[in-house]
């Protein structure tokens, strides 16, 4: 049974601090500090500090020289120094959310689903100074769903990543090193990108859609009104550029194919999925 200090931040590292729990001795979990929420500004625990709270086992938020085997980092959203990644006697290890040399970086799961890739998955890597750049330990890759979307994914990829590290954790493979000709970068997500461009094609933005998707979501300028996009996907045929009426759908014209519309929000009302030729007022 090794002794573990579990760094980790959002949801999706819970499932693995679980069965770290359930099987290691988890000496202490490090994680980002309270947030202030909604209109009230409410401080709220990260969902990390809610689990290791409920499962009695002692939160921090910094890191503290413990005699620890591993260090697990799990999204905890913070570089690490040379010095904390010299702190556990048999190193740090990070699940990370790609099939890695591809897509290190901060948005993988977004970045593949954007890309089209036809798989997806987690590496297990031992983490070193340059991001993402380690040696890997073990991997899983699932095929990628033609409807994925980011929530979906991270939700499917959060339940996979216990057996991968706790399978790690027990045999201790031999490293591999990546290889540096394959790598790609899963750069920040800007809202900036949230605004579809019908420029892209409407296969393009499809896979958009579906990428950010609840964060930061898409969105569209029509008649002086925000339309948020929550459902799309790209047909065949050609329409001028910019939103146009279809008998009764709802046609985004693209530099190359069209977008249907299939579930449009304006903001401060709740989405729609029926009768949205008429909600935009062109019936």
């Amino acid at each position: 049974m090794a002794r573990v200090v579990f760094l980790g931040t959002p949801q999706f590292a819970c499932p693995t601090l679980e069965a770290l729990h359930a099987e290691h001795n988890v000496i202490q979990v490090v994680t980002q500090p309270d947030r202030p929420v909604g209109r009230g500004l409410r401080l709220m625990p990260s969902d990390v500090k809610a689990c290791a709270l409920r499962l009695g086992l002692p939160v921090t938020h910094t890191i503290d020289a413990l005699d620890a085997d591993f260090f697990i980092v799990v999204a905890y959203g913070k570089i690490l120094s040379d010095h904390v990644l010299s702190i556990p006697k048999k190193g740090c290890l990070n699940v990370h959310g790609s099939l890695l040399p591809r897509w290190r970086g901060a948005a993988p799961i977004q970045r593949a689903i954007e890309a089209g890739d036809t798989d997806i998955g987690l590496t297990i890597i031992q983490l070193v100074k340059k991001m993402d750049a380690g040696p890997m330990l073990g991997s899983v890759s699932i095929p990628m769903p033609t409807d994925a979307t980011s929530g979906m994914m991270f939700e499917k990829l959060s339940h996979m990543a216990p057996k991968l590290l706790l399978d790690v954790l027990e045999n201790m493979p031999p490293p591999v090193h990546q290889n540096e000709a394959l790598v790609t970068y899963a750069h920040k997500i800007e809202k900036e990108e949230s605004i579809l461009n019908p420029a892209q094609s409407a296969k393009e933005l499809e896979r958009k859609v579906q990428a950010f998707d609840p964060w930061p979501g898409t969105s569209i300028m029509f008649r002086d009104q925000r339309l948020l996009i929550k459902k799309a996907r790209a047909i065949s045929g050609s329409w001028p550029l910019g939103i146009h009426a279809d008998q009764d759908r709802v046609i985004l014209g693209t530099s190359n194919g069209g977008l249907e519309l299939l579930s449009i929000q304006k903001e401060g009302k709740q989405a729609q999925s029926q009768g949205l030729v008429r909600m935009l007022g062109f019936s």
